[in-house]
């Protein structure tokens, strides 16, 4: 909620940030947010943008595929230095086409 809140008392400041962009995780200056709605939906993408331009990017067509690659990583054991084709071709399969649902 901090981070929520954060982001929410920027909005007056800068038009570019969206008040429905709710946080979930940072890393260093990279952002990531689901996009929240007054209508109950579905799913919701996971967009990640940087504290310092606000352009957003989908990384994820929802917040199960994001969790579903994160598993995924984790399970391989793969970290980001040495396995870095491993870790983008898993971000490819589950960010790419329909969400993933239960």
């Amino acid at each position: 909620m901090s981070m929520y809140k954060g982001l929410v008392s920027q909005v007056m400041h800068n038009d570019k940030i969206d008040p429905r962009w709710f946080p979930i995780d940072c890393f260093e200056d990279l952002i990531l947010a689901v996009i929240g709605s007054e209508e109950q939906q579905v799913t919701s993408p996971v967009i990640s943008f940087y504290d310092s331009d606000f352009i957003l990017k989908i990384e994820w067509p929802s917040l199960t595929n994001m969790l579903l690659a994160w598993v995924e990583i984790r399970e391989q054991s793969l970290n980001e230095h040495e396995h870095e084709f491993a870790i983008e071709k898993i971000h490819k399969k589950y960010s790419k086409g329909k969400s993933k649902t239960a």
